[in-house]
């Protein structure tokens, strides 16, 4: 788990502080759009942002996945060809992945970590991480 161990050191919540930060935007638009940036945002990174190794794989023309890191750009207002803005969207991601495997959040939850397992029963929560 390399630096992933050093990372869940910290405390609970700032780890979901970090999660929310990195990606909230992104996640809120794809809820509500219905977008697939977030499917988009991990093959890029998953093919270090090879674009048309990534556009095979979502089965996309190459510049609808151009148009897509560019609104995830926009949304999150970073520079996506920055090394270090890469490795925090990676390790949110990642994160985020760990968290639900252990059961910490639901999947499709995004909020507050205490009330994580009462997600589903609070009005208007967001079913977005």
């Amino acid at each position: 788990m390399g630096i992933f161990c050093e990372l869940f050191r910290c405390p609970p919540a700032r780890i979901h502080t970090f999660c929310r930060q990195t990606l909230d935007k992104l996640l809120e638009y794809d809820h509500d759009y219905d977008a697939d940036l977030q499917i988009t945002l991990r093959t890029l990174l998953d093919d270090n942002f090879n674009y048309k190794a990534t556009a095979e794989k979502l089965f996309l023309h190459v510049n609808t996945v151009r148009y897509r890191a560019e609104k995830i750009s926009q949304l999150l207002g970073i520079d996506l060809n920055d090394p270090d803005t890469r490795f925090n969207l990676y390790a949110a991601l990642r994160i985020g992945d760990v968290r639900k495997a252990l059961g910490l959040l639901q999947p499709g939850y995004i909020g507050s970590i205490k009330h994580a397992r009462d997600a589903k029963h609070e009005k208007g929560s967001k079913t977005v991480f």
